[in-house]
């Protein structure tokens, strides 16, 4: 009916931000302390960008309609009785029964992220970054039918063997639980409903070098670590479910530059590579040649040993910074997210091929901002502590194989 790949809701919305509002090339001085928190509130995530770039609601890709070939497939008795309205009378099989599915669903995310940094030297800055996820998640499942046995009946008088089939079919007309149990329940999964969870996301540790302060230029290479650290782990009976982290390790190279060709102007270029590094784990996947929608979790066999090789993301971004005064600025940014196709690998035999399909994914974002920091007012001794207020927006403007979501954030920063 399905394809396996095409019920399963992945990655609903990154589970780590960066602590930058946009990426810079300066380092703390040597023996100071900045601290980050960063606050996310996600706009609620109803759509998503299909592998065409293509709009579609969250469960897009469930939502069909399946005919009475489609549903007599998964019954013998139901087979047999298409099969026989068929030859009867042409197509009169296929009139029985079509059914809509009417799957809804949708997120709302939040996050914190805490950040410490520390200037090691005047080139040389350390840091820590600390995400927690609050997820929300509105689902459900529901299915319109729509029958004909009624006027099948009338054509069938007189057909003892249809009559009796046609008959005890109007007696057992499928419904929406019918379906439900059918593509979930009976394979051991949840129908979707209502849930929340949060938890710790993936910590991640960074070293930073500047190796280029000029009067206008200034450039730093940083090289990081994300840790499976995440707190939560995603239900496998829940399709929905995409826990607080994804469970293996990282390690990110970014470079970025900056030039002031104006003393209150400031423009940006910088650019990340992520090597998502491979894990092992165990999951529930389709035999070859099996048409089942999902692999049935009560199914031990079908449990199998996977290799999972996610795919290496590539991040750039243009940014601008305009300075108002001593103590504003306004800044803006468009970003390029790339994340190169998932590749999986376990037993013969299997559809192991299937959980990585459409994986391949683009984002193009903007974003605007506006801060404030009271380090001028700091330096001249009417202000007790030198800090820095951010606030910004940012949005999904074109990209494929993403949810189409937008988020505000605001960033506290103290130094000391």
């Amino acid at each position: 009916m399905f394809s396996y790949r095409a019920l399963t809701v992945l990655s609903l919305l990154a589970t780590s931000l960066s602590a930058y509002a946009q990426r810079s090339a300066t380092v703390l001085p040597a023996n100071i302390y900045r601290v980050r928190a960063v606050g996310v509130t996600a706009n609620p995530v109803l759509r998503t960008l299909n592998a065409e770039g293509e709009r579609q609601n969250l469960m897009g890709a469930m939502e069909q309609t399946l005919t009475a070939k489609d549903i007599a497939a998964s019954n013998a008795d139901l087979q047999a009785l298409y099969n026989g309205l068929n030859q009867f009378e042409a197509g009169l099989g296929d009139s029985l029964i079509t059914a809509d599915l009417l799957p809804q669903a949708e997120v709302n995310a939040r996050q914190m992220v805490f950040a410490l940094e520390y200037g090691l030297t005047n080139r040389i800055s350390l840091g820590i970054i600390v995400p927690t996820v609050q997820m929300k998640v509105q689902a459900s499942f529901d299915a319109r039918v729509n029958s004909q046995a009624a006027q099948v009946a009338e054509r069938t008088q007189g057909v003892p063997a249809l009559e009796q089939g046609v008959a005890q079919f109007q007696a057992n007309t499928p419904t929406a639980q019918t379906f439900a149990n059918g593509i979930f329940v009976d394979n051991g999964y949840k129908t979707p409903s209502n849930f929340e969870y949060s938890g710790l996301s993936d910590i991640e540790l960074g070293a930073k070098v500047q190796y280029l302060n000029a009067s206008a230029w200034r450039g730093t290479c940083l090289a990081g670590v994300r840790a499976p650290t995440a707190t939560y782990k995603d239900d496998p009976s829940n399709l929905l479910d995409s826990g607080t982290g994804d469970g293996q390790w990282d390690l990110a190279a970014e470079c970025a530059n900056e030039f002031d060709p104006l003393k209150t102007v400031t423009l940006g270029v910088a650019a990340r590579y992520t090597v998502q590094l491979p894990n092992s784990y165990r999951q529930a996947v389709l035999r070859d040649g099996s048409t089942d929608p999902l692999p049935n979790l009560n199914d031990s066999s079908l449990v199998q040993p996977i290799r999972r090789d996610l795919g290496d993301m590539v991040e750039a971004e243009v940014s601008t910074r305009v300075n108002i005064g001593a103590a504003w600025h306004v800044s803006g940014l468009m970003e390029l997210a790339f994340k190169a196709e998932d590749r999986y690998t376990g037993p013969k035999s299997f559809q192991i091929d299937e959980l990585g399909s459409d994986s391949e994914t683009m984002a193009y974002r903007a974003e605007l901002g506006v801060g404030y920091s009271t380090i001028p007012e700091f330096a001249a001794k009417r202000f007790a502590v030198p800090m820095e207020v951010k606030v910004a927006y940012n949005t999904l403007t074109q990209g494929y194989s993403v949810p189409m979501s937008a988020y505000a954030r605001m960033d506290l920063i103290v130094y000391f």
